[in-house]
């Protein structure tokens, strides 16, 4: 499976966590489930030049293997990741069920989602929301969920604790406030259609600096107290 995946041959990463190998069911309609495989990347492959901390997560390539009746096909879906969540998602009868992949970054574990269409034995890339042109706007310490929606396309949400750029909160901190924002499936994207916000006491203060800076003074002054 190595030569025929063309990466180095690994049974385990620096910390000992395990190749993996899931079946995440049929999504091609053929019969045959596809499998996800997890590979851990050798040390120093994504860095060379910087040497891997002791204490440092393992990084993992991600395949998508399908059966084409004679042999197995095997798509790479991304590299040098460190942690991500599998979903298969429905997006409306013209493309059927998708792969999605959430991946995480940092300590402040921001979510990423990346859409992979599965056609032909092979996955290929429909959406990634770190894109140029993606819309998606990510939140600290966010989760990224997808709730189905009978024939119409599922419905991306994602919540966490926003980040409006004007207060300045610690990424570990518990200052701040949180957020909701519900994306639709348009055809090529996810667009955000509703962005709820949890009231508390910063998030009034954010208000109240940002109805200050449009200079709606009746808007801000009614959000203090007497």
């Amino acid at each position: 499976m190595a030569r025929a995946l063309g990466v180095v041959q690994r049974s385990t990463a620096a910390n000992g966590a395990s190749n993996t190998l899931t079946s995440i069911g049929d999504l091609d309609g053929d019969g045959v489930p596809e499998l996800l495989l997890r590979w851990a990347m050798p040390e120093g492959a994504a860095n060379a030049e910087v040497p891997a901390a002791p204490d440092s997560r393992p990084l993992w390539c991600v395949y998508l293997l399908a059966w084409d009746g004679a042999r197995w096909k095997a798509s790479r879906l991304v590299s040098g990741v460190e942690e991500y969540t599998p979903a298969v998602i429905a997006l409306g009868p013209s493309l059927g069920r998708a792969l999605a992949l959430i991946l995480r970054e940092g300590d402040s574990q921001t979510a990423y989602p990346i859409v992979f269409r599965i056609r032909d034995h092979a996955a290929t890339l429909l959406w990634d929301a770190q894109s140029d042109d993606s819309l998606y706007e990510p939140l600290l310490q966010g989760q990224v969920r997808f709730r189905e929606n009978a024939n119409a396309p599922a419905e991306m949400i994602v919540s966490g604790r926003a980040d409006p750029g004007l207060l300045q909160f610690e990424p570990k901190g518990r200052r701040g406030f949180s957020a909701r924002v519900v994306y639709r499936w348009d055809g090529k994207t996810f667009t955000p259609a509703k962005t709820e916000y949890a009231a508390n006491a910063d998030y009034t203060l954010y208000r109240f600096i940002a109805a200050l800076h449009l200079h709606d003074y009746r808007a801000a002054y009614a959000l203090t107290v007497p």
